[in-house]
């Protein structure tokens, strides 16, 4: 994945924000899903939820505020 975002994050820094439960920084989530394949509207519409996100957690003072979440590879979606 790190291969195919053009090395915009180093490999172990994106296995290292993928399994953590914090929110990933705004690069990281662009990185994910250029790595994923995502085209300009995938990487738009997930900033915006991610910016989303943000805010809540600015909101409400308190990064544990926003719910957790995880990546899940195709495989264990189903």
């Amino acid at each position: 994945m790190a291969a195919r975002c053009r090395q915009m994050v180093a490999a172990s820094t994106m296995c290292t924000a993928l399994g953590s439960d914090a929110l990933p920084t705004m690069d990281m989530v662009v990185a994910v899903v250029a790595g994923c394949g995502g085209d300009g509207p995938d990487v738009a519409r997930f900033v915006t939820a991610w910016r989303q996100i943000r805010l809540g957690q600015e909101d409400t003072g308190s990064a544990m505020a926003a719910p957790a979440l995880r990546v899940v590879p195709a495989a264990e979606a189903g």
